[in-house]
């Protein structure tokens, strides 16, 4: 799959200026990198049917390769709220933190 476009939404203080950004941004951009579909094939294709894209499999390439690089998936997060939210698809435990 190929990036064809990057907005960030959120960047407070210096994290994206940390080596620990730059492992994580370069973690995804790598796993998006992999994805393929069909699966095994060699490039990345949307069939313009409903139904039709495999969006299971599509997942499932880009956290397979992000659990290689130690993200950890379906991970709940412990963060300070009234009501836990549920496991995220990926996470990842900088050293740092």
């Amino acid at each position: 799959m190929k990036i064809i476009h990057e907005e960030r939404l959120i960047d407070a203080g210096n994290f994206s200026l940390t080596t620990d950004w730059n492992t994580i941004y370069a973690d995804i951009i790598e796993a998006i990198a992999t994805i393929r579909w069909p699966t095994n094939g060699a490039v990345f294709s949307l069939n313009p049917i409903d139904k039709g894209n495999g969006v299971k499999p599509i997942k499932t390439a880009c956290m397979d390769h992000l659990a290689k690089k130690g993200w950890l998936l379906e991970h709940s997060i412990d963060i300070a709220t009234a009501k836990k939210p549920g496991p995220m698809d990926a996470s990842y435990k900088t050293p740092n933190s």
